[in-house]
């Protein structure tokens, strides 16, 4: 599996935990804005949305000092309005 394989996993095992786990989650399915024939995938609740697997790129790069990201993720997921 290469890294970005394994970012896409990433992406997509906290959305899934995110709306098994929370009410008021849901996946969705938004075209993506700079091409119409694109579409992107994420989860929502309320106004907030993170679309998957960006929220994971280069995940170990941009936190190399926390071990706990991806349980703080779900923590403000599940506190957002």
């Amino acid at each position: 599996m290469t890294k970005e394989e394994f970012e896409r996993c990433l992406g997509v095992y906290l959305g899934e935990v995110v709306v098994r786990n929370i009410e008021k989650a849901r996946w969705v399915v938004r075209e993506y804005s700079l091409d119409s024939s694109k579409f992107l995938m994420g989860i929502e609740k309320g106004k907030f949305a993170l679309m998957l697997p960006y929220g994971y790129r280069e995940h170990k790069e941009r936190y190399p000092h926390f071990r706990f990201t991806l349980y703080r993720d779900f923590l403000q997921f599940k506190n957002r309005n």
